[in-house]
């Protein structure tokens, strides 16, 4: 079962997207963001997970392949080629299979 929870932290300044499933739990943050997105997750078995960023005309603009390993995974995606915006982002496993997807911000 999927679940998605946005937790906002108005003090700090930005929001932290989390999500968690079968076998991984996700985070993306800072959202809004300037030139980088941090990716966090856990997962139960060791396999590469693919996110690719979309932006609202439906156009991939960003596509990265990580190796993920069992326990717990961190990557920082650049962003800083990207024009201002929303952006739409999906994980897939090896299979191609859609894990989670999201909505991302640059400022």
């Amino acid at each position: 079962m999927k679940k998605w929870l946005w937790v906002l932290f108005g003090v700090i300044g930005f929001s932290l997207a989390s999500w968690a499933g079968e076998g991984v739990r996700w985070n993306v943050y800072p959202n809004p963001f300037e030139n980088y997105v941090a990716v966090e997750w856990q997962q139960n078995s060791e396999g590469n997970i693919r996110m690719m960023v979309f932006d609202l005309t439906g156009k991939m603009v960003k596509e990265v392949e990580v190796k993920g390993k069992i326990g717990t995974n961190a990557y920082i995606v650049e962003f800083e080629d990207l024009p201002s915006g929303p952006y739409n982002f999906y994980f897939h496993d090896p299979s191609g299979a859609k894990l989670y997807h999201g909505k991302i911000l640059k400022r």
